[in-house]
């Protein structure tokens, strides 16, 4: 490389004259170019140069200054054989103080911190990112955390106080007793992964094994799940209070549905014994055990005598009560008085059969409508039950028609019904059309109010819809609405629907995401259904001979909010691949598994200066993998070499060159020597590590 530089430098002679001006002649940069352009540059002087593509400058800065010993410092522009670093970015994070540049030679580190929710590398708050042959190293400087608060764990918690962890971190969980993790175990682990946390940990209910009383267990086990069913049988002699020797008890989410308890068979009792106009308030079984205990109650108007409990002691039952006919107590009349009331109540309870006279108060009328009428003792109870009973009348209606001449005459008594006709757009409550004379007086009153309707904008249907256009619906309408294709209601149909009421709505409604049953590909699902909801898990097992990707025969998928999980495929064990085979100088881009499925396919790459040849793919068939690429050896083009030949790179000042495999290197005479072969040796090719030097002399 050449740089012509010319300095004037004129020294007067005479303590007179005065010094010549210095300038700096235009600089020759080879490979490179510079602002501004001009025929001489006087002191202080600057300019501006870059280099082209391929080149870069050899000083940090691109700018150099007419001095009196010429341009300083000396522009140039260098191809080199290690490309530097652009300046860093550092995606969630920030460099400490540090002044930009275009280009950052290797070896070269920077100190830089991460922001809120991200750490360095180190785990420490300040981290290191250096230049290297490859580029910045760590390539992800800050990595992302996981927030503790980011999992709920119904019915499980985490012990650790940490608020977050880091990515690769890996948290133990704990679940409440009577809780499992998903395979059993009172703990489980999650991992911190750059997505957030590798999966939300569950706590499942469970029931474990119970205590057996006169009965042993069918089958043995530790642990049930929630529908789980365990078998009993009782001991020889025993039978359970359903009077059989063997029986069966879920688990469920309040733990098993019963005991399993057996009694001696002679202990058992049969039904209880009927009374006569009395009954049992529990429904009838065919055996009891011992220490049951039943209630009786008497029928209206008879009055029970003894205890209202029998109970089962070694096969009898204890002695039931009996019922007896009721006399008469003083009796109260609402709204009305006894004739001489203060004369006869000495004399009460009054026997069946016997009368006497009462009369009601204003607005109240006896079941005779007279004034004076009698109430009589029955078997039943005094008779009339209601012995005054109100009077109504009917004179107007708000918010409605004027009642007819004849109803606005005639007298209504308790019990009457008359029907009411409301202005438009106003109904009595509940939409009701008429109203009823009762003790306290018209129910409902004579007021029409407005019309309650509901409206359509009230709902919101998350994945579902309302197909019809109308906006509102008045009270006891009932509406339809549809899930979107994949979702479902909350009793797994495609429709569902709401009425609506005087409060509103009946009821929100909800879609909710399921997971129809897949297609299997050589398995068999291990249970069936139709659809389902997120979180479900289907097990399903392979064909004989068959296997899934990670090379299992069964396995178990999980309804999520975008599908399954995987397709239930399966493959056959003698089409799937072990690991793919390993190349000299090379390596396999993915993360490796222990086998393959069948079409699978793996790609390779060199490593720095090393050139691929063949396909960069091989793939899994029928067991096998295709042939992997090669990695072919660069060419090293030492001083050594050249010096022993006499030459040097054409253009290139490098004591040492790397070439790959098929790249033309040309070479030149060193000064002073004379090419030895012919001119077509001074363009060698790299052929798998070895070039041909020519010679000179």
């Amino acid at each position: 490389m050449l740089l012509l530089i010319s300095v004037t430098l004129t020294v007067g002679v005479s303590l007179g004259a005065p010094a010549q001006e210095i300038t700096c002649d235009r600089p020759f940069i080879l490979n490179g170019n510079y602002i501004p352009e001009k025929t001489k540059y006087t002191l202080t002087d600057i300019i501006i140069y870059h280099c082209k593509e391929g080149f870069y400058p050899a000083t940090k800065r691109m700018i150099a200054r007419c001095t009196n010993t010429g341009w300083e410092p000396r522009p140039r522009c260098t191809l080199l054989q290690v490309k530097p670093c652009e300046f860093p970015k550092i995606k969630h994070g920030h460099l400490h103080t540090a002044d930009r540049e275009n280009t950052v030679p290797v070896g070269k580190w920077y100190d830089y911190s991460c922001n809120d929710n991200f750490v360095t590398h180190s785990g420490s708050f300040w981290g290191r990112i250096t230049c290297t042959r490859e580029g910045w190293s760590p390539a992800v400087p800050c990595r992302k955390t996981c927030s503790k608060s980011d999992l709920e764990i119904p019915n499980g918690f985490i012990s650790e106080s940490d608020p977050t962890y880091p990515v690769q971190k890996q948290v133990q969980y704990k679940c409440k007793q009577g809780y499992v993790t998903a395979d059993g175990q009172t703990t489980g682990l999650i991992t911190c992964q750059q997505s957030g946390w590798s999966a939300q940990p569950t706590c499942i209910k469970y029931c474990g094994m119970p205590v057996f009383e006169n009965a042993t267990a069918v089958i043995t086990g530790a642990r049930f799940r929630v529908n789980d069913t365990l078998d009993y049988k009782c001991l020889d002699g025993y039978e359970n209070q359903d009077g059989k020797s063997t029986a069966s008890m879920v688990c469920g989410e309040n733990g098993w549905t019963h005991l399993p308890k057996c009694y001696k068979s002679t202990d058992m009792c049969g039904r209880p014994p009927s009374i006569s106009n009395g009954d049992i308030t529990s429904f009838l079984l065919a055996v009891y055990p011992p220490g049951s205990r039943i209630e009786y109650q008497c029928q209206a108007y008879y009055q029970l005598r003894g205890s209202k409990y029998v109970t089962c002691n070694e096969g009898t039952w204890s002695e039931p009560p009996k019922c007896m006919v009721q006399p008469c107590a003083f009796p109260e009349i609402k709204h009305g008085s006894l004739h001489n009331e203060n004369r006869y109540k000495p004399y009460f309870p009054a026997a069946v059969g016997k009368w006497y006279y009462y009369s009601c108060n204003d607005n109240f009328v006896t079941h005779s409508r007279s004034f004076w009428d009698h109430i009589t003792c029955t078997r039943e109870g005094w008779s009339p039950a209601v012995p005054c009973r109100r009077r109504c009348l009917f004179r107007y209606v708000v918010h409605g028609y004027t009642p007819s001449s004849e109803e606005y005459h005639k007298d209504y008594f308790q019990g009457d019904t008359v029907r009411v006709e409301c202005h438009p757009g106003y109904s009595l409550p509940n939409e009701q059309t008429s109203m009823t004379c009762t003790e306290n007086g018209w129910s409902p009153p004579p007021t029409c109010i407005p019309v309650k309707t509901c409206s359509k904008s009230d709902l919101e249907i998350p994945n579902g819809f309302i197909s019809e256009s109308d906006l509102t619906y008045p009270v006891e309408n009932q509406v339809e609405y549809k899930c979107k294709q994949g979702y479902g209601t909350a009793d797994g149909h495609t429709t569902g629907s709401i009425t609506c009421q005087q409060n509103g709505w009946s009821t929100q409604p909800t879609c909710n995401k399921y997971c129809g049953m897949p297609v299997f590909e050589n398995a068999t699902a291990v249970i069936t259904g139709a659809r389902f909801r997120v979180n479900d898990t289907l097990d399903y097992k392979c064909l004989d001979g068959y296997e899934n990707q990670d090379g299992k025969s069964t396995a178990s998928m999980v309804c999520g909010e975008d599908g399954w999980t995987h397709l239930p495929t399966c493959y056959k064990s003698t089409d799937m691949c072990g690991r793919p085979p390993s190349i000299s100088n090379g390596d396999i881009t993915s993360f490796l598994l222990a086998v393959y499925p069948p079409g699978s396919r793996i790609e390779y790459q060199c490593q720095a200066y090393y050139q691929l040849r063949g396909s960069k793919y091989v793939t899994c068939n029928e067991g096998t993998w295709s042939e992997p690429p090669k990695c072919m050896d660069p060419c090293v083009i030492s001083e050594q070499s050249m010096n022993k030949n006499n030459i040097q790179l054409k253009g290139k000042e490098d004591k040492t060159y790397y070439a790959k495999t098929g790249d033309l290197i040309e070479f030149v005479c060193k000064s002073g020597h004379t090419a030895a072969t012919s001119q077509q040796t001074f363009q060698a090719v790299c052929q798998e590590g070895v070039v041909e030097y020519p010679r000179c002399e």
